[in-house]
C-alpha cells in the first residue's frame, strides 16, 4: 500500500472475530504505525452484509425477540459487552501517538434505519469508551441522511472505497 502512494487504510473489525484472537488487531494497528499509514478503525457492532449476520455474533440469534441494530434492551446489553474493543484500541488514536484518525459509527445503517434512537446510541458508546478522533458514518448515495448522526462526517461508501461528501 504504501509503495502506491496510500497513506490510509480502513479495516473493518468483526464482532464475531474479534474477541477470539484479542492481540491480532493491536498487532495490525501497530504494523500500520510502523509503515506510516493512518488507520480508519470501522468497528461495528454491524460491519458489511458481505459477513455472516453482518459481522455480529450469531448467540445474538438465540433471543427470538431480537432486534439487531435498534435499542432493544437485549441487543444494547451485547452492544454494551461488544464496547470492551474500543478501550483496547482507543491508546492507538493519533491524539495519543497512534495512527487512528477516524472511527465509524457504524455501517451503511441507512439502509436499515429502524430505530432513531440507534445510532446515537452507538455514537455514545464510543466517546464514552475513549473515542476522541472524528467519526463518521458511511452508507451509498442514497442512504446517507438516513444512516447519519449529528457530530460524524457522513462518507460515501462504494465498492469498499470511502469518498468523503461536501
Amino acid at each position: 500500500m504504501r509503495a502506491c502512494g496510500v497513506n490510509t487504510l480502513t479495516t473493518y473489525v468483526p464482532w464475531n472475530l474479534h474477541e477470539q484472537k484479542r492481540v491480532v488487531l493491536k498487532a495490525y494497528i501497530s504494523l500500520a504505525a510502523e509503515l506510516g499509514l493512518w488507520f480508519i478503525l470501522r468497528a461495528g457492532p454491524y460491519i458489511c452484509a458481505e459477513w455472516d449476520l453482518g459481522g455480529m455474533a450469531s448467540w445474538l440469534l438465540c433471543d427470538p425477540d431480537m432486534k439487531l441494530r435498534t435499542t432493544y434492551p437485549d441487543f444494547t446489553e451485547a452492544v454494551d459487552s461488544f464496547d470492551q474493543l474500543i478501550p483496547r484500541v482507543a491508546p492507538y488514536q493519533f491524539s495519543k501517538g497512534g495512527p487512528i484518525i477516524a472511527v465509524q459509527v457504524e455501517n451503511e445503517y441507512g439502509s436499515y434505519a429502524k430505530d432513531v434512537e440507534y445510532m446515537p446510541y452507538i455514537k455514545e458508546i464510543l466517546l464514552s469508551s475513549g473515542i476522541e478522533e472524528l467519526l463518521l458514518t458511511s452508507d451509498n448515495q442514497d442512504r446517507l441522511k438516513h444512516g447519519g448522526v449529528n457530530g460524524a462526517s457522513e462518507v460515501q461508501d462504494g465498492d469498499g472505497v470511502l469518498v468523503w461528501v461536501v
